[in-house]
């Protein structure tokens, strides 16, 4: 990493997978100099979350590799899957343009575009937001398209709906995630974000898109609400503030209180710390160095594999149905300091993040979540 630091054993993985990563989201990325043995055990839990393409990207030319077949194989299927999940997005576009729905797509695909290679940044699901009085027609244009429409047992979800869409080779999947609004992540009202929108294209469609200063200030929060275990999202903010436009708008970006610019100031010292991100486009003031809490924990999060942050029920169902197990949940649920400090409301202190914790755990007792 480019800040020299002491790394525990339960952050070395993670460590490991930072280095892999520095600057794979240029053009022309640096070739990977990790051993062989080491590169074998961080490449799965990077593919596992989206960042194989972005290893592949620095390991080109190593086709000795013992991984560089699986590498190369999973490059491969990724390039094919966000071709066709491209088309999808233009063609749902479409379908709600048509309609006279208004749309913006977010997240994913959209941070695409600042990646030296497009191809390397996976797309999962297609986030879109809408406007909440055109909710029910979007779920009238795209109810009859989905799998739930021929399978009555599946389980329909407003904002999850699995789109099918009739394409020449095999169907292909696309779940729509449907946003009516972005309380969550701090952005102005509904109108200002349709406002300032933008347009991106996708599989030869002009699909309409965030603007680049809510999309940015998005990325950060929606990293920070899951502590970043994903590093793909920490690699979009990199790749973003290395290639902004050249109209960014900073001031329109951090709007708000100091506690909101402290959240996107400390994100982008994460990308600048652990992955070797340009800061040199950023005005000065604005990137926060981030506590050594905070590097030890995204570092500690991208050692675990994907199976380590799913299935989990709610808490207070697991403790009514077993109240022996409150200890064992307690410490299996441990909230992550930066999710903490992001939905308690608070700023990134440089020591007794755990005060913020308990909070956070003891609201999370009397919720559903």
């Amino acid at each position: 990493m480019p800040k020299s630091t002491k790394v525990a054993n339960g952050q070395k993985l993670g460590a490991l997978a930072a280095q892999a990563l520095m600057g794979a989201w240029r053009s022309d990325p640096a070739v990977c100099d990790l051993p062989d043995a080491t590169l074998s055990k961080i490449y799965p839990n990077l593919a596992s979350v989206g960042g194989g393409g972005m290893l592949y990207q620095r390991c080109q030319a190593r086709k000795d590799l013992a991984q560089y077949a699986q590498m190369q194989q999973g490059f491969k299927s990724a390039v094919l899957n966000n071709a066709v999940s491209g088309h999808a997005i233009a063609e749902v576009s479409q379908m709600l343009r048509e309609a006279g729905i208004e749309h913006l797509l977010f997240k994913g695909a959209s941070l695409s575009r600042y990646y030296g290679d497009a191809a390397c940044r996976g797309y999962g699901d297609i986030d879109i937001l809408v406007r909440p009085a055109q909710m029910a027609a979007v779920l009238d244009v795209l109810v009859p398209q989905s799998f739930a429409r021929d399978n009555p047992d599946f389980p329909f979800d407003r904002n999850n709906i699995v789109v099918t869409l009739d394409w020449q080779y095999p169907a292909h999947m696309s779940k729509v995630d449907l946003h009516e609004n972005l309380d969550k992540f701090h952005l102005p009202d509904l109108n200002a974000v349709f406002a300032h929108a933008g347009h991106m294209e996708i599989a030869g469609a002009q699909v309409p898109v965030m603007g680049a200063e809510h999309l940015l200030r998005l990325a950060c929060l929606h990293g920070l609400r899951h502590g970043f275990w994903r590093a793909v999202w920490l690699v979009d903010i990199a790749a973003f503030v290395e290639n902004l436009p050249a109209d960014f708008n900073w001031e329109l970006c951090l709007q708000g209180d100091a506690t909101l610019r402290n959240w996107i100031g400390v994100c982008l010292g994460l990308a600048q710390q652990l992955l070797g991100a340009d800061m040199r486009r950023v005005p000065a003031g604005v990137v926060v160095p981030p506590p050594k809490w905070a590097r030890r924990v995204v570092l500690r999060d991208w050692s675990k594999s994907f199976t380590q942050y799913h299935d989990r029920k709610p808490l207070k169902a697991i403790i009514r149905q077993r109240p022996s197990s409150i200890g064992a949940q307690l410490v299996h649920r441990w909230p992550n300091p930066m999710m903490a400090c992001l939905r308690m409301g608070t700023k990134f202190p440089m020591r007794f993040v755990v005060l913020v914790q308990l909070r956070y755990l003891w609201a999370r007792l009397f919720s559903d979540k």
